[in-house]
């Protein structure tokens, strides 16, 4: 994880930003710090959402270490806005 925040490429969003490298294998990790949720619940929900949405991509599956930073706007947001934001970062991660 350390090595895929200090050495990933980040693409930056309205709530989220998205950071991703080639690797062997895929997986994926969502971080929601204090500052974007105050309660353990709340962050949970969050990360549980943020994988609901991963679930249907498959760059991930491809062979890309993703972690997914939270930023404050995202917990207001709706699934339906978390999803085509999440697709929109990742589809600019394709292009690169």
């Amino acid at each position: 994880m350390e090595t895929l925040l200090s050495k990933g490429r980040r693409v930056h969003g309205t709530r989220m930003t998205l950071v991703y490298r080639k690797a062997d294998f895929g997986k994926c990790a969502v971080v929601a710090s204090k500052k974007v949720a105050h309660t353990a619940v709340a962050r949970h929900t969050l990360r549980r959402r943020v994988f609901t949405a991963l679930a249907n991509n498959v760059l991930w599956r491809k062979g890309y270490h993703i972690a997914v930073i939270a930023r404050p706007g995202l917990l207001q947001a709706t699934p339906e806005e978390l999803e085509h934001e999440l697709q929109k970062l990742l589809s600019t991660t394709q292009a690169q």
